[in-house]
């Protein structure tokens, strides 16, 4: 695993004295890793954390859940950001991350789906339905990385000038988010911003070839229908690389109505953790793996698949 202060350190000499210091780093790390899947599959990939000051920090809350840190951080992971019922925190929060979040793992119809995550529902049932999101979205491989390990907005809320921006997403990316992402192995990146992707958008072709997007940030001005066909766009990537393998024939056929276009190979998993990609045309299929290749057919035994693991979740 790379190391988290020299990367730090590195940071320091773009950005000098006006920087955060390095305990809300660590503990913006700490979050990150209590919601890191065990099996990453789609990393979300954004630009930063707001700023932490030790004060800050020193704000202390309790939510059930085992291990999980008591500081607060101005980070969307730290479930005390935006509830003032928890942490007296200024702060109104990102609902616009939380829409993000409850997109990757729901089908979105309208606006009005989002309510149980934001401030139309009540705290307690609020807080619980956060959870149980981020808890969902641990289950499913999907995990919020930034591609700067240090705030990029400055204590009085100004960014960085473009120049120094640049240059501190660069330095992060070189020395530990690219390290991040290459160790976790996902199937698939979403870089959120523009202003992101034009720094890393090279550095990520290296590293995933064609299994990434850059999308617009959730504040960016977008019309409505805009910003709903891009909750549609992150709902379809983080479901396509969810799915297992059926156990029969007629669930297979069932399986492939439901994921639909099969011009590209679907990257499903196993339940030993290996992966592979599923082709499937007319009446027959392939599943490839590095061990070997599954072919199929409407006359084919599955007893084969089922045996090495190839299920449906």
């Amino acid at each position: 695993m790379p190391n988290l202060k020299n990367c730090y350190d590195e940071l320091s000499q773009i950005a000098g004295s006006d920087m955060e210091p390095y305990s809300s780093v660590q503990l913006v790390e700490e979050y990150r890793q209590y919601w890191k899947p065990d099996n990453v599959k789609v990393i979300l990939l954004a630009e930063s954390h707001v700023f932490t000051t030790e004060e800050d920090q020193q704000i202390k809350f309790e939510v059930p859940l085992d291990g999980y840190p008591e500081s607060f951080s101005n980070f969307v992971y730290c479930l005390g950001l935006g509830e003032k019922e928890l942490t007296k925190h200024p702060s109104s929060g990102t609902p616009q991350f939380w829409k993000m979040f409850y997109s990757c793992v729901n089908k979105v119809d309208s606006l009005d789906d989002f309510s149980a995550v934001l401030s139309k529902t009540p705290f307690p049932q609020r807080l619980q339905n956060k959870i149980s999101l981020l808890e969902t979205m641990k289950k499913r491989g999907i995990w919020l990385v930034d591609a700067s390990i240090i705030a990029l907005y400055r204590s009085g809320g100004e960014r960085y000038e473009n120049k120094t921006y640049k240059e501190l997403v660069h330095c992060s990316w070189q020395n530990y988010t690219s390290q991040i992402i290459t160790e976790s192995d996902p199937s698939y990146v979403i870089c959120i911003g523009k202003s992101v992707g034009d720094v890393v958008g090279d550095g990520l072709k290296e590293l995933m070839q064609d299994n990434y997007s850059v999308f617009p940030a959730p504040n960016a001005h977008l019309s409505s229908d805009e910003h709903m066909a891009l909750f549609g766009d992150y709902y379809r990537i983080c479901e396509k690389f969810r799915h297992k393998m059926p156990v029969d024939w007629d669930d297979l056929i069932k399986f492939i109505e439901r994921i639909g276009n099969m011009e590209e190979p679907y990257i499903i998993e196993n339940t030993n953790g290996s992966s592979g990609k599923l082709r499937f045309h007319g009446g027959g299929g392939s599943i490839v793996t590095e061990e070997k290749i599954f072919k199929y057919d409407n006359d084919t035994d599955l007893s084969e698949l089922q045996r090495d693991g190839w299920l449906i979740e």
